[in-house]
């Protein structure tokens, strides 16, 4: 809804005027372009370093740059591979960085949570510039960035080639690279060949580095200048793939424009109303969809943010402010596409949020059933109405499929949570039409179980013989021992066969 970007879009004023304001305080090397640097000072507004993933070269140019400052200012979790490049262990990257104790021990307790100590043996350390050793290490992975300390290294002895390639390509490079196929055809990259140090390093400074565009003061980056070696042919490849793909989509956008203006105004607007289509538009202005809509007025989002709340409670549009009217009329309608009103889209969500609240919960499921007769399933008691309604909502006597009735509508909202706070706020809503065969389900459903239970409980304990009650048996005075005449021999005689009770 339009609230969720109002206050994305000032999240991201805020942060540029942070920035800005971080850049005066720079008093250290200034930033010189060069078309052989990967990155751009995108990545420099601030001294924090901040990027999820921070390669030990992107923390040394950051040093470079903002000298001290860069330390002070780091945050914690960005210390890691830094921090490796002090350490002894097998295999630990040499950074051109001389090993110091005191630093790693500093820099370890920064991780942990320490805070930040004025002239501690750290502070004194990043108070000097990076040595040549350290420049020519981060220049293998960012490029020819360090200005004149950097200018005399060739690309060959740095292990780099100029590639000029499409930034998208480079993305997709750095997102392969990040995620690899096991085993890869030609072309593409595997586990072993993302593994290598300067092309995981690669990939990493790509996304993190040069993905930093939004709080960019300077243009944006357009193309990866260079890259290792190893990814030269794969990054042409890719080049290939990417316009490809990008020449695709644009002949389908094209399609589809033409598609759109060619429809008649019952196709475009069918049954939308003024509101509606004002709203549609306005978000889309807010959205930047396509570009297609001019800059919202103010007046414009506090109306869209009424019509928001009135539709999510069922309410009538608010009037529009002739600003609003005027700005509508202005727009271009070819190619207008309605946007889902918000109920609808309210009811695309998955839940309340994360760790919800009973009276999230509570909120969530009033808007969600409110276009719906309901009432009340109590919650007093073990098998009471909550439970009936809730049984026969999850069974198989509903599909998910958010069909526009009550009962549907409760079928897809009690399956979003199975929390005791999410279910008793739920039944507060549950659709009246439902009570009814609710109850008959439920208790049907309690009888099969009760007697499936006593079912397994008679196969789990049978009767044994000996638990058989005394009885007085027909033959308990006969005689002990009986005999039966079998057949007779040669001779006459009787033959007897007899038997013992």
């Amino acid at each position: 809804m339009i609230s969720r970007f109002l206050a994305a879009a000032f999240c991201v004023f805020f942060m540029a005027g942070a920035a800005t304001a971080e850049v005066a305080q720079r008093d250290w090397t200034p930033w010189e372009e060069d078309p052989t640097c990967l990155v751009s000072e995108n990545y420099f507004t601030t001294p924090d370093a901040r990027n999820r993933m921070t390669t030990a070269q992107g923390m040394i140019l950051q040093w470079y740059v903002w000298g001290d400052a860069f330390f002070s200012n780091v945050n914690r979790s960005d210390l890691q591979e830094l921090s490796e490049c002090f350490m002894l262990f097998d295999g630990a990257p040499d950074c051109g960085l001389p090993k110091n104790s005191a630093v790693k021990e500093i820099i370890v307790g920064r991780q942990n949570g320490k805070a930040f100590v004025p002239g501690d043996a750290a502070d004194i350390y990043f108070s000097a510039p990076p040595p040549p050793e350290a420049i020519k290490f981060a220049a293998r992975g960012v490029g020819r960035c360090f200005g004149k300390d950097s200018e005399g290294f060739s690309l060959e002895e740095l292990g780099l080639a100029r590639v000029d390639t499409p930034v998208d390509a480079c993305n997709e490079t750095s997102l392969k690279i990040q995620s690899p196929f096991r085993q890869a055809p030609p072309y593409e990259i595997d586990n072993g060949f993302a593994q290598i140090p300067a092309v995981a390093a690669w990939g990493r400074i790509v996304s993190n580095l040069i993905g930093y565009n939004s709080v960019a003061p300077s243009k944006p980056v357009e193309v990866c200048s260079v890259a290792p070696t190893q990814l030269a042919e794969i990054l042409g490849w890719m080049a290939i793939d990417v316009k490809a793909l990008a020449d695709k989509a644009a002949a389908e956008a094209e399609a589809e424009r033409i598609r759109l203006t060619n429809r008649t105004d019952e196709e475009r607007f069918g049954s939308l109303n003024g509101c509606q289509i004002a709203y549609s538009l306005v978000y889309q202005g807010i959205n930047a969809r396509d570009k297609t809509v001019g800059i919202v007025p103010d007046e414009a989002i506090g109306w869209a943010l009424n019509y928001e709340d009135a539709n999510l409670n069922g309410k009538a549009c608010p009037v529009m402010p002739p600003v609003l009217s005027d700005w509508v009329q202005e727009q271009p309608m070819a190619t207008f596409q309605a946007e889902p009103d918000p109920y609808t889209s309210f009811r695309g969500r998955n839940g309340a949020g994360y760790q919800a609240s009973y009276q999230d919960w509570l909120n969530f499921a009033k808007i969600w059933m409110s276009r719906y007769d309901t009432r009340i399933a109590s919650t007093d008691r073990a098998g009471g109405d909550c439970d009936a309604v809730l049984y026969y909502a999850r069974s198989n006597a509903f599909s998910t499929d958010n069909a526009d009735n009550g009962p549907s509508a409760f079928a897809t909202l009690v399956r979003l949570d199975y929390g005791a706070d999410a279910e008793t706020a739920m039944c507060q809503f549950a659709p009246v039409s439902i009570f009814e065969r609710a109850r008959a389900a439920y208790n049907a459903e309690e009888t099969r179980k009760r007697e499936q239970a006593e079912k397994d409980m008679r196969l789990q304990n049978p009767v044994k013989p000996a638990d058989l009650p005394r009885q007085d048996y027909l033959w308990k005075n006969t005689p002990t021992t009986r005999c039966y005449i079998t057949g007779y021999s040669q001779s006459g005689l009787a033959n007897e066969s007899c038997f013992t009770n």
